[in-house]
């Protein structure tokens, strides 16, 4: 056995919101990156409730592009002048390599506190790291974006586990797509040591296997592989990963990934003890129909088709925001996820009797 998890649920925390009813927040968006684009684009739909006041990147062409983009706002090359400049109730979202989190909210703190953080996965790659950025999270209150926590497929299926009396006997989570663009540079890892595949969706993984497993008991088993793909750009992302998970609860979850495939797929499989099986679709990576769809069957006959409208950054970044229960973005529990992916990685690194080359797509 690789090692052992034991995940500790985090209890829900009081319930605090960001601002009152009436309040423009100013988004100071820390990253010009992939997502920090992403999100930028969702707050200009916003302007009733918040506007982007700043944003902040070290990358002359990236402020460049910001500036074109978004000519009312501030474009820094650090948080410092950010931060000063901003008058309002101001919001700073994190849209850098997790492993810059700690560092750029400590010097943010010493300028001002701001009304809240907003942090996407994972909060580290290491429990030490996670632990650390936690420490920070009193004041202010930093808000964790755990993207499929409001996804509303993964909503819908949890309420229907939740209402059918059969238990869950096993759940297999499958992230499969071509990501040979995705710099691993830019997450912070330029050594090329790390197993590519978890670093680039695990947090996604690991996130989906909690919220519908529960706690985990320990890792049975965690393997990945490289493919020689290089021509682009230096450390390309590639390779694929698998790992075997059991829950405390007795589930056992099994999570693939596969970063340079011709397909373009998130699924969430589940089998319940009644021979009722359950096949979630969720919205793909630059999907322009932003849906997911639940079928259900049992002894082989479909009982159950539902789609459903599915856009889950832009509902996570809307419930930051707006929402007066923010307990779904507890930052908590990305500890959770941060301690699943270090036994993983850990695991990955060690010398396996046998490899595992292909993944069931």
């Amino acid at each position: 056995m690789p090692g052992r998890v034991m995940s500790v649920a985090p209890d829900a925390g009081s319930i605090r919101h960001t601002g009152t009813a009436g309040d423009v927040l100013d988004i100071v968006l820390a990253g010009f990156g992939v997502a920090g684009q992403l999100h930028a684009s969702f707050f200009r739909t916003m302007g009733d409730r918040c506007r982007i006041a700043a944003i902040v990147d070290p990358v002359p062409l990236r402020r460049r592009q910001a500036a074109e983009l978004y000519p009312g706002a501030l474009i820094c090359r650090d948080i410092d002048e950010a931060l000063t400049s901003c008058k309002g109730h101001v919001v700073i979202d994190c849209c850098v390599p997790s492993c810059l989190y700690t560092t750029l909210l400590e010097r943010a703190l010493n300028i001002r506190i701001p009304q809240a953080v907003l942090i996407e996965k994972p909060l580290g790659w290491t429990p030490h790291e996670a632990e650390r950025l936690l420490s920070l999270c009193d004041n202010p209150e930093v808000r964790y974006l755990d993207t499929y926590s409001c996804s509303t497929g993964i909503s819908r299926l949890k309420t229907f586990l939740e209402k059918n009396p059969a238990p869950v006997s096993e759940l297999r989570v499958v992230f499969t797509k071509d990501r040979r663009h995705d710099s691993l540079q830019q997450r912070g890892f330029a050594d090329g040591t790390a197993p590519e595949a978890w670093l680039i969706e695990g947090p996604h993984l690991a996130s989906i296997a909690l919220a519908l497993g529960g706690p985990i008991q320990s890792l049975l088993h965690a393997e990945s592989f490289d493919m020689p793909f290089r021509d682009h750009a230096p450390l390309m992302a590639h390779g694929g990963g698998r790992a075997v998970l059991r829950h405390r609860n007795g589930i056992v979850t099994t999570l693939e990934t596969h970063l340079f495939s011709p397909l373009n797929r998130r699924s969430v499989e589940v089998r319940l003890a009644d021979r009722t099986a359950c096949r979630l679709e969720l919205p793909p990576s630059g999907a322009t129909a932003l849906c997911s769809t639940l079928t259900v069957e049992k002894d082989g006959r479909t009982i159950l088709t539902e789609t459903l409208p599915d856009s889950p950054m832009e509902a996570c970044l809307r419930e930051a925001l707006c929402s007066h229960d923010p307990r779904r973005l507890d930052p908590r529990q990305g500890l959770l996820v941060s301690q699943t992916l270090h036994e993983i990685m850990e695991a990955c690194r060690q010398p396996h009797d046998t490899a595992f080359h292909e993944l069931t797509a």
